[in-house]
């Protein structure tokens, strides 16, 4: 049976695992989606072992918003980015496809950085380095 000590050391060496088998600097870029009146952009840069992600949305309804955030390598191709401010924390997955052309976000409390209208969420494809 495995002592605390060691499940603690057993979750950090999986957690370290994960982040050294993420998705490196192949996840940096500018990614964007525009459709329909809608716009949604992420700048990620690699920074420190961490990322860091710029995030925006726009509606030509009048909603938008942004929020920069730090993440941190989950799998060889996902990054988790979070942000905590006034009691709300907003994170945001970001999942990105063969190729590292496109990026699936899906957000998760995160309003406060965009309104009720907008969203941090869908399919991005890269359109920069």
């Amino acid at each position: 049976m495995l002592r605390r000590s060691s499940l603690a050391a057993l979750a950090l060496l999986i957690s370290t695992a994960a982040q050294a088998a993420g998705p490196g600097s192949r996840a940096a870029g500018t990614f964007e989606h525009k459709a329909d009146g809608y716009e949604q952009g992420v700048t990620v840069k690699a920074a420190g072992g961490g990322y860091i992600g710029d995030f925006s949305t726009a509606t030509n309804r009048g909603c938008g918003g942004g929020v920069k955030m730090k993440g941190r390598a989950v799998g060889p191709s996902t990054i988790v980015f979070s942000k905590a401010e006034d009691g709300q924390v907003c994170r945001i997955t970001a999942r990105y496809a063969a190729g590292f052309r496109s990026v699936d976000l899906d957000e998760d409390g995160c309003t406060l950085w965009h309104g009720a209208s907008c969203e941090f969420q869908g399919t991005l494809k890269r359109i920069g380095r």
